[in-house]
């Protein structure tokens, strides 16, 4: 599968992914999967006034409509992939702190 790399999607869609990646960056763990949606969503609603604006049926740009539709496949399949990889590390972290000895102070 030929995806486009993260940053490159969200520069056709006119924002600049370095920023949006800082502001998920800083989330704790647990918020970064809804704030990715989030900016899914974002690009769903940029995409769709792009399509208008280069829609070939109204005169639009034929190369420029398909480059934006790429652009959201790209932003979609890189926050599912995110998303699908922040489970994953949570679920070995929580394995690993379930796998600990549990140490019992015997000093009484």
């Amino acid at each position: 599968m030929n995806v486009l790399p993260l940053h490159k999607a969200w520069s056709i869609l006119g924002r600049d992914a370095s920023i949006l990646m800082k502001e998920v960056s800083i989330l704790p763990r647990s918020e970064r999967a809804a704030a990715l949606q989030k900016f899914a969503e974002e690009a769903k609603r940029l995409t769709k006034s792009l399509m208008v604006k280069y829609h070939p049926d109204r005169g639009g740009d034929e190369v420029k409509f398909k480059e934006v539709q790429g652009a959201l496949s790209a932003i979609i399949y890189h926050t599912d992939e995110f998303i699908k990889n922040i489970a994953d590390i949570t679920r070995k972290a929580e394995e690993m702190t379930s796998r600990r000895p549990v140490f019992i102070d015997v000093k009484k």
